[in-house]
């Protein structure tokens, strides 16, 4: 499988959504999955490529998740379910 850091594919998420990690307020309860809508992708085919896109600042993912394209579906993927393990920055 072929991981790929794409930072110019920037997934926008708005202070808000329900893909941050409260709910919106103070002391809110802590998600532990996505909740803005976007599918989650599973089932990872291993000889497809993966985009792991960067998101915004402002768009806090729940710890192990990733915004990603993967075989025409765009959607959240368990940093987990992807072979070899991502690391921002460094070469593959």
């Amino acid at each position: 499988m072929s991981v790929v850091s794409a930072p110019a594919l920037a997934f926008d998420c708005p202070v808000g959504r329900g893909a941050e990690i409260y709910d919106g307020t103070r002391g809110a309860k802590l998600y532990a999955e996505p909740r803005d809508g976007a599918s989650v992708v599973t089932k990872i085919d291993p000889v497809a490529a993966v985009a792991v896109l960067e998101t915004k600042k402002d768009c806090r993912l729940p710890k192990g998740w990733l915004r990603a394209d993967h075989k025409d579906k765009s959607g959240y993927v368990k940093e987990t379910d992807l072979r070899p393990r991502v690391r921002f920055g460094m070469p593959e």
